[in-house]
This record gives C-alpha cells, sequence and structure tokens, in this order.
C-alpha cells in the first residue's frame, strides 16, 4: 500500500493508504479461499453433512419449515402452524428420510403475511421450489446491489455476494437472509429517487419485522415521509391480504404469546420458548454475552445497549443526506446490532456492508484496521454462532465495527 493525499500529507499510521493491485490480489486470494470453502460445505451436506464444517443435518433444512407452511396454507391446515411441537412433528414425518438427525425444535416463528410469501411456492415439488426461492431472492439482491453500485464497481460487489460464506449458509439451509438484505438495501438506496418503491420493499421487510426496527428512525430523522407513508401502506395491505387469504386465526396465534415472548413468567408459552432458544442461536448480543455464561439479565441489558448504539448511529447519519452506498453501509449493521434475534445468514447484511465500504476505499483510502475488520467481518459466518465457539463471539463487535466505520466514513464525505 501507499500512502493517500497530496505531497506534505502525513504519512504516520492515522494517514489512509491507497489500494494497491497487490492488496487487491490479497483481498480476493482470501475471499476466494473462504468462499469455495463455504460452497464446499455446501456440496458435501447433500450427502456427508458434518464431515466438514458445521453440521447442517439436511441441505434446505430450514426451506422445509417454510414449504411445510406453505403447503399447511394451500390445504387450510393453518391450526398447528404455531404450535412448536405439532410442527416439529409435522417436518419430522414428512422429511424424515431425508434428515441425519431427527429435529428437535423447529418452530414457525414468522408473521402471518410471510405466508404471502412462500404459498406460491408450495405448488411446485419440494426441491424445485427451494431452487426457485434461491434464485430468485438473489436476482433481487443483486438488483439492489445494481441500484447501490451503478458503476463498474457492481461486479465487486456482485462477486462479494456470490462467494460470501453467508450467502452459502443461505442456500445451504434454504432460509431469507438473501431476501431480507435485499429488501433492506433496496428499500434504503431507493429512498431518495423512488420513494413509494422504496417504501414498498421497506415495508416488505416486516416479514422479518427484527431486522427492520432501525428503519423507521432512518426515515424520520432523513424526513423522508413519503417513504415512511408508502411502508405504512404496504404493512397494511399485506396484513389486509394474509386476513384475506388465511383468516384472523394465523394472526391471533402468532400474537396470542407475546406476552410471554417479552418475559413474562407467568405465560411460558411453548413458542415463547422456541423464540428463546432461537435467540439463543443466534449471533447478536444477547446470544454472545449468553455463550460466555453470563445471567439472563446481563445478556438483555447488553443487546439494550446494542439496540441504542445502533439507534445512535442510524439517527446521528440519516440527520444528513446520505450517498446510496454509505447509507446501506451504515443501516444494513446498524439494523443487525439492533435485532433480537440474527442467524449466520442474516449476516449477509453485514458482509454487503464492508464490502460497500471495501469500495468506498478505493477513493478515500484505507484507515489502519479497516481492511482487518472488513475481512473480519465478511469472513465470519463460517464461524457459527458464539455458542459453537469463540470465533462467533465476535460477530457483534464486528458488526459494530462497520456501523461505526460507515458513520465516520459518511461524516467526511460528501453526498454524490
Amino acid at each position: 500500500m501507499t500512502p493517500s493525499g497530496p505531497a506534505g500529507a502525513r504519512t504516520n499510521g492515522d494517514a489512509p493508504m491507497k489500494i494497491s493491485r497487490g492488496l487487491c490480489l490479497f483481498v480476493a486470494a482470501t475471499c476466494l479461499v473462504a468462499g469455495s470453502y463455504g460452497w464446499l460445505v455446501f456440496a458435501y451436506t447433500f450427502r456427508h453433512p458434518g464431515s466438514i464444517g458445521i453440521d447442517y443435518n439436511a441441505v434446505g433444512l430450514d426451506w422445509m419449515g417454510f414449504y411445510t407452511a406453505a403447503q399447511e396454507a394451500l390445504f387450510g391446515h393453518l391450526a398447528a402452524l404455531f404450535d412448536g411441537d405439532l410442527f416439529t412433528q409435522d417436518l419430522n414425518a414428512r422429511f424424515g428420510s431425508m434428515l441425519r438427525h431427527r429435529l428437535g425444535s423447529q418452530p414457525f416463528l414468522y408473521p402471518p403475511h410471510f405466508l404471502l410469501v412462500v404459498t406460491p411456492f408450495g405448488l411446485l415439488p419440494f426441491w424445485a421450489s427451494y431452487a426457485a426461492f434461491q434464485l430468485l431472492t438473489f436476482a433481487g439482491l443483486l438488483a439492489a446491489a445494481r441500484v447501490v453500485a451503478p458503476d463498474r464497481r457492481f461486479w465487486i460487489v456482485a462477486a462479494s455476494l456470490l462467494l460470501c460464506p453467508a450467502t452459502s449458509i443461505n442456500v445451504v439451509l434454504g432460509n431469507t437472509g438473501i431476501l431480507a438484505t435485499a429488501l433492506l438495501a433496496g428499500g434504503c438506496a431507493l429512498a431518495g429517487s423512488r420513494p413509494i418503491l422504496a417504501g414498498i420493499l421497506l415495508g416488505a421487510l416486516t416479514i422479518r419485522p427484527q431486522l427492520g426496527l432501525l428503519v423507521p428512525l432512518a426515515l424520520i430523522a432523513a424526513r423522508q415521509w413519503r417513504v415512511f407513508a408508502s411502508a405504512t401502506v404496504t404493512v397494511l395491505c399485506l396484513v389486509a391480504a394474509s386476513v384475506l387469504c388465511f383468516g384472523v386465526m394465523p394472526w391471533m396465534q402468532y400474537l396470542a404469546p407475546l406476552g410471554a415472548l417479552i418475559g413474562n413468567p407467568a405465560a411460558p408459552t411453548t413458542r415463547a420458548l422456541d423464540f428463546r432458544w432461537d435467540v439463543m442461536m443466534g449471533t447478536n448480543t444477547y446470544a454472545t454475552i449468553a455463550a460466555l455464561f453470563g445471567p439472563g439479565w446481563l445478556a438483555a441489558s447488553a443487546q439494550g445497549l446494542a439496540m441504542v448504539l445502533g439507534g445512535a448511529i442510524v439517527w446521528r447519519s440519516f440527520r444528513r443526506p446520505v450517498p446510496p452506498d454509505l447509507g446501506v453501509a451504515v443501516l444494513l449493521p446498524a439494523s443487525l446490532l439492533a435485532a433480537p434475534l440474527v442467524a449466520s445468514h442474516d449476516n449477509l447484511a453485514l458482509a454487503f456492508a464492508a464490502t460497500l465500504l471495501f469500495c468506498r476505499a478505493f477513493d478515500d483510502g484505507l484507515r489502519p484496521g479497516e481492511l482487518s475488520l472488513f475481512l473480519l467481518a465478511w469472513i465470519l459466518p463460517l464461524g457459527g454462532q458464539p455458542i459453537l465457539g469463540a470465533f462467533g463471539m465476535l460477530t457483534p463487535l464486528a458488526t459494530a465495527g462497520v456501523a461505526v466505520t460507515a458513520m465516520q466514513r459518511l461524516a467526511g464525505t460528501s453526498p454524490r
């Protein structure tokens, strides 16, 4: 690397450094090795799950749950959808021959309007629906990336998203991290130019409501009232459509355990226990503190502080005009930081943000420690959850680091 800036500029450790060709080759080689390993784990999971890397039990494990929900919605058998025990029994009965291990608890924790997304895929055979969902959502992610990075650097972002370990984890599981990242990134990037479409995308993100907690704060800070209105109308329409298609009972079942979900010991429903177990298996601050054998109150307090930090970063960043790439680079990691439930596949959003900041460094240079931070954020999903080992415990720190770095970059950058 060589120092950036005019002659006479400081060349100490605080000065930004230009990205050299050698550094680009190093980054490309590192990502190629890590990304290839992630896709190799995917390939081995078909026949030998767990022989290398994490044991995912079977390819499409989470899609089995979504496909079962779609089938139940199509045939009007929704009574057991929000009962974790009954739903898991159904999964074991349907897919037992494909599983290496019998499923323990595999609850359906999505809001009823998520069924509007997955039900059409229930018309297809299982593997066709799995492949179609992954391909369509990844195409949507590339479309969002094209909006965020419309110049030649789109190809860097596209290659990063294709190789990213979080992408291969999404595909192994058949989960929704790709879709959620596309909706959040696309909605944020389009807020200034296509407010109605941006609002539709951000409103649709409520199928993963924990990832959109900071979206209203960002829109209020940026005074994006048309986007806010469009998102609100979209949510109301989605809820109304789900009631028309599936009735009001799924919403009653979904909302009934709310008291237990926020810690009411008088209502320890099965679904509340399922939710708490999913949180423990996550990658956020709560899961990290809990994995370090911290008491529940300490883990909850730490998660609350992370939510405050994410909100402060978003509020400070969006109070001024924001270029699309830096806006996305701020909102994605801050949203992960604030979310009470984040899984390894959701950290695709973190890798997306780190890639955008690396692309910015072609113009602005790299500050000390930034390259290590970006690579760490990109590779971390390979370490799995904090409960599985120390490497995964770095995820909240890397998430906060990327969010703060994006905020600092924004503070010294004029909108394009």
